[in-house]
């Protein structure tokens, strides 16, 4: 069994903005959320595996996450140079989702009879090139699953339990979770 205390330490070690603890239950999971990917303004609806509509319907992400007891989110925060550095965001954004792959593989070694599941922000960005829909994943289980694409509201999640979405002129925020 997966310990809390020892989750959040080990991962306070990495050095992330916030770590605090959340209960899956209270994420909102809506239409609107899932609706703005449909959008597709990110351009990876239905071109990553990890993102809708290969996340499920929304009763299915609801099961997927309220099945948990217990989650942890983590937020990190990083400075860009203004408000149209793309790259400097982008750049932030792999090295958020990195920590969360190393979280979870460090998880998986460590616990590997226990069920928990990793939700980062956007999508799967470990292949260049998705090869949704065309062939299958080549890493299957490798990627994390968009926690937007769960139809999470992540301001509200971020908001309601203390933390702030928006930190400040030149910087970028993103967030991931662990449920256990």
């Amino acid at each position: 069994m997966m310990n809390h205390k020892i989750i959040y330490e080990y991962i306070e070690t990495l050095n992330p903005s916030h770590v605090i603890e959340v209960d899956p239950k209270t994420f909102e999971i809506t239409k609107d959320v899932r609706q703005a990917c449909e959008v597709n303004s990110c351009g990876e609806y239905n071109r990553n595996w990890y993102c809708p509509p290969h996340t499920g319907t929304l009763d299915e992400c609801k099961k997927a996450i309220y099945k948990f007891q217990n989650g942890i989110l983590i937020q990190n925060i990083y400075s860009v140079e203004d408000s149209w550095d793309f790259e400097g965001m982008a750049e932030a954004g792999n090295k958020h989702k990195e920590m969360m792959r190393i979280i979870r593989d460090t998880l998986k070694e460590k616990y590997p009879d226990v069920k928990f599941e990793v939700y980062s922000a956007g999508g799967c960005n470990i292949c260049k090139k998705c090869t949704c829909p065309d062939e299958p994943c080549r890493f299957p289980g490798r990627g994390m699953f968009s926690i937007e694409g769960m139809g999470v509201n992540v301001y509200n999640l971020v908001e309601n339990n203390g933390l702030k979405y928006i930190n400040g002129v030149n910087t970028v925020s993103y967030i991931g979770v662990i449920n256990f």
